[in-house]
């Protein structure tokens, strides 16, 4: 959650603004130290680079509201964001397995198997909770099938690909998909 606002205010990746996070000189479990001695994420980017783009309107109103790294109000608008983002993947992927069903099947059976798919199993649950790998692991199997049930062209053939590179660089473990 805090990659997308290092990103936008520092144009890089590290962590190491966010002093709070190494208090007590123990680096946390989910990052660890560059070979330069920058703090760093121990989990692929792809996820919190997909979200930089919805966390612009936060980190716009830290800016104006001056409020530090260190204030409790940017933690909360990092988890604020962190949520709305991860339930805007999870619903963008629902939309695209709800257009890849109406390709296969009735409309009312596509909405109603993409409502379990959405409600019914662990994707509102779970990867609508957090920018974990999940969501865009889901988001890129979702666009993944439409590109594959959609007419054999050219561009759907670069946008199955597209997915697929999504998929991998968000959860390496995708790549046994994107094969």
């Amino acid at each position: 959650r805090l990659i997308p606002f290092s990103l936008l205010r520092q144009g890089n990746l590290d962590l190491d603004e966010f002093t709070w996070l190494t208090r007590d000189d123990s680096v946390p479990y989910f990052l660890r130290r560059s070979g330069n001695g920058h703090l760093v994420s121990r989990y692929p980017v792809a996820t919190p680079l997909l979200a930089a783009p919805l966390a612009a309107p936060f980190a716009w109103w830290l800016a104006r509201n001056q409020i530090d790294d260190d204030d409790v109000r940017f933690r909360l608008a990092t988890v604020v964001f962190e949520r709305f983002a991860a339930a805007a993947m999870v619903a963008v992927s629902v939309a695209l397995v709800l257009l890849a069903l109406w390709r296969l099947t009735t409309p009312a059976l596509a909405i109603g198997i993409a409502l379990v798919y959405g409600l019914g199993s662990s994707t509102w649950a779970i990867s609508s909770q957090a920018l974990w790998q999940h969501g865009p692991a889901e988001l890129s199997l979702a666009g993944l099938s439409l590109a594959l049930v959609a007419p054999a062209t050219r561009r759907n053939a670069v946008v199955a690909g597209a997915f697929a590179a999504l998929g991998v660089a968000a959860r390496p473990t995708m790549a046994l998909f994107a094969v």
